[in-house]
């Protein structure tokens, strides 16, 4: 469906509702349903009865001034006259010229020739269904003034400048206004324009570049007269156009050009010709070239890579001659990268060697070339500051240089960096908890580590132990702390909170990603003495629940009461498991099986069985390997170890 008005669409819908109808919205809709078998349309004429709408102009002729007073309605009006104000009517009660313009509406006009041009008011009425309705138009008004003089430069030929001002009253549409435009040299003779026009601005050409005129002008109305002078105007006309923006575009240089932008003002229709200059720094000689140009570019060739270059420009103008220089700009030409990288260092682990260098600026990638005591030079490129190379002969030495490249060339190669042949025997790597000093809300952490040359870093993490229900235990990872300085011994936490159960891990990152870590469980107390001054403390904040994977091999200490769990888990499953434990009201005593038990690498179960005075959590910081053949679990009864058996522990 489809609503049409006087040929236009008007809507999609079924139905097409106006709440309030206008003069305008009278005319022919027509509707159009359009189906599969076909379509059909209707139309319907809407008329709307509006009061006339009444217009009264003036236009100028070889007769003088012809007024005409117009009105359109519908229904048609029943007088329309035309008269002077504060004078006798001229054709009164016209209702002769009356016509039915398209059967929708009437229109109604009134005409008066007057053979001059008095400043004179006419009044046109109409009336309409018993009421009346009046426009009226005042004609030849008072003899023109020009305010808001303005003068301005503009690109034309030669020097020019453009007069823009307002005319008081507004110029009526059908009247030409005739202008009489002076300037001259401040103190010297007018020169006199005559021109008519029927806008308000005139452009004057051909003056003489930096010179300081005046300008003034009047306009004649043709039937009202002459106005009077505007006020005088000065303006300095300028000379050559001058360089702004000068500037060095990077991306349209290379190593041996540079590119060259600047804007010119005023702007140019015409091609302009510049005087570049530029020279070399430290040399004392411009180079200078004269270029006619059409855009505000230019590319400077023939230079040298990587040197300091000084440029400046000006324009010539035809009329005016050479403007000013710019400003002075420099820039280096693009070069290849004048040293090779810095800080090239090597490290290594049982297969592979890693090299590292310092990231230089401007370089898109570097070249590492590398040899053994018996093989040739190989080159690999890279785009970033690092190279490993794997699956290494450990009985050979190795010989490596880097250097830089961009997309003007390379440096030379750096200094080369040696890495020898590794023995046969590598120091473990072990980790040592020496002291944990705690008060209520901090600690600090003692450690030693063995095979210190294999760590690539430490880690610390610190978790909370809370006991949600009987029995059941979880472990918080509150804080995890890197460090990458392996010959620190010791780290101050704050933020702890008092009386609560902590697990505090030390972890040594090997070189090939191997972590050996050793665990001690704690309780915060309040402390006389207070903790040694270890500088700025870490400050532990997050909590959220995580296990923790520790792997390879690890001693765990759980101290909870007068309960001790040691346990030193390893890659496979072989467990050595050691506990005293106490009841309440009772003495020591020592487990089944003594008080260091080995348990049987070829699996089983292992149980020990009483309540304990706080259920210790469980020891879920354990090997990939230990994680997935060793369960342990615990209530109230007692804990439970059991395992399966493996081959090489």
């Amino acid at each position: 469906v489809t609503w049409y008005k006087d040929d236009f669409v008007i809507a999609t819908t079924n139905n097409y509702f106006k709440p309030s109808v206008e003069a305008s919205d009278r005319g022919v809709y027509t509707i159009v349903i359009s189906h599969q078998t076909g379509n059909l349309s209707l139309n319907y004429t809407i008329y709307i009865n509006f009061p006339p709408v009444v217009t009264l102009i003036s236009e100028t002729s070889g007769n003088g001034v012809t007024v005409t007073c117009q009105a359109i309605s519908y229904p048609e009006i029943q007088t329309i006259s035309l008269s002077l104000i504060d004078g006798p009517s001229i054709n009164p009660d016209i209702n002769t010229n009356i016509e039915n313009t398209n059967t929708l509406d009437f229109k109604s006009t009134a005409v008066h020739t007057v053979p001059d041009c008095p400043n004179q008011r006419y009044l046109c009425e109409v009336q309409y269904d018993g009421s009346e309705q009046s426009e009226e138009l005042e004609i030849c008004q008072e003899a023109p003034s020009i305010t808001s003089l303005q003068v301005m430069e503009v690109n034309s030929s030669g020097i020019s400048v453009k007069l823009v001002w307002v005319l008081s009253p507004p110029q009526q549409e059908g009247f030409e206004i005739q202008y009489e435009i002076e300037y001259r040299v401040v103190d010297g003779s007018f020169n006199t324009i005559n021109v008519s026009l029927d806008i308000e601005e005139y452009i004057i050409n051909n003056l003489t570049p930096d010179t300081e005129y005046e300008f003034r002008l009047k306009g004649t109305h043709p039937m009202a007269g002459e106005g009077a002078y505007s006020n005088t105007e000065q303006f300095t006309t300028s000379t050559a156009p001058n360089i702004s923006s000068f500037q060095i575009n990077e991306e349209g240089s290379t190593n041996e050009s540079v590119l060259l932008t600047w804007m010119l003002l005023p702007p140019q229709s015409s091609p302009v010709q510049y005087e570049i200059r530029y020279k070399a720094r430290g040399s004392d000689t411009f180079i200078t070239l004269i270029e006619l140009l059409e855009n505000e570019s230019f590319i400077v060739t023939g230079l040298s890579p990587g040197v300091e270059y000084e440029f400046r420009i000006r324009s010539k103008h035809p009329l005016v001659g050479l403007g000013a220089y710019s400003l002075n700009i420099s820039f280096v030409t693009f070069s290849a990268p004048q040293s090779p990288p810095r800080q090239v260092t090597v490290r290594r682990n049982m297969t592979k060697i890693h090299l590292t260098w310092q990231q230089s600026n401007s370089v898109a990638s570097y070249d590492v070339r590398y040899n053994t005591t018996n093989t040739s030079p190989q080159i690999t490129s890279v785009d970033t500051n690092s190279f490993t190379l794997n699956n290494i002969n450990k009985s050979l030495s190795y010989y490596f240089s880097v250097r830089s490249r961009n997309q003007w060339g390379t440096s030379r190669y750096s200094s080369i960096v040696v890495y020898r042949q590794m023995k046969d025997t590598t120091t473990p790597i072990l980790v040592n908890i020496t002291q944990i000093q705690l008060s209520d809300t901090e600690v600090i952490i003692d450690w030693r580590i063995t095979g210190e040359d294999e760590v690539s870093y430490i880690e610390i993490t610190i978790h909370r132990v809370t006991s949600s229900s009987p029995g059941e235990v979880e472990l918080y990872e509150i804080y995890s702390l890197t460090v990458n300085n392996t010959s620190t011994i010791a780290q101050c936490f704050n933020g702890l909170n008092d009386s609560d159960i902590y697990q505090f891990c030390v972890v040594a990152v090997s070189r090939d990603g191997t972590r050996y870590a050793t665990c001690e469980i704690r309780t915060t107390t309040t402390s006389d003495t207070g903790l040694r001054n270890t500088g700025d403390c870490q400050r532990v904040t997050s909590q959220s629940p995580v296990e923790e994977v520790i792997p390879s091999w690890a001693i765990i200490v759980i101290v909870v009461g007068s309960v001790v769990l040691v346990f030193l888990i390893f890659g496979g499953c072989g467990l050595y498991f050691g506990l005293k434990r106490s009841k309440k009201g009772e003495a020591d005593f020592e487990t089944p099986h003594g008080s260091f038990d080995k348990l049987p690498q070829e699996g089983g179960l292992h149980s020990i069985n009483g309540n304990y005075p706080y259920p210790p959590p469980a020891p879920r910081a354990m090997s990939p390997a230990a994680r997935n053949c060793m369960n342990y679990r615990h209530n109230n009864h007692g804990h439970h170890l059991d395992w399966q058996g493996v081959t090489a522990v």
